[in-house]
């Protein structure tokens, strides 16, 4: 199914519904990639709950099981992100950059 949720910026504004991840994820069997400490980290994002960006290159990622990670280094989860859209209807969508991202709560 499509991704859909909450992206909250750091001015505080938030908007909800349909959401396109990095400008090319767009549906919960899709990846999102990153690594730590040498570890590689494939995740469909039908199991991640949250992602909030920490700094340029990392970004705590919180799962659906409850586990909490830290992966970064990676086009999706640093500031090589190219943004998120969110469509909060057919006709009405908002782009947001990732440097003004604060939160993803994903449905």
């Amino acid at each position: 199914k499509s991704l859909a949720g909450t992206v909250t910026m750091i001015n505080g504004d938030s908007f909800t519904g349909k959401i396109v991840f990095d400008l090319d994820e767009a549906y919960d069997f899709e990846i999102l990639n990153g690594e730590n400490d040498d570890i590689e980290y494939f995740i469909p994002f039908r199991a991640v709950k949250l992602i909030k960006p920490k700094n340029y290159y990392f970004s705590q990622v919180n799962l659906i099981d409850g586990e909490q990670l830290l992966i970064g280094d990676s086009q999706d989860l640093s500031d090589k992100n190219y943004g998120i859209i969110v469509f909060e209807s057919e006709d009405e969508y908002k782009y947001i950059p990732w440097e003004k991202v604060e939160e993803i709560k994903f449905k």
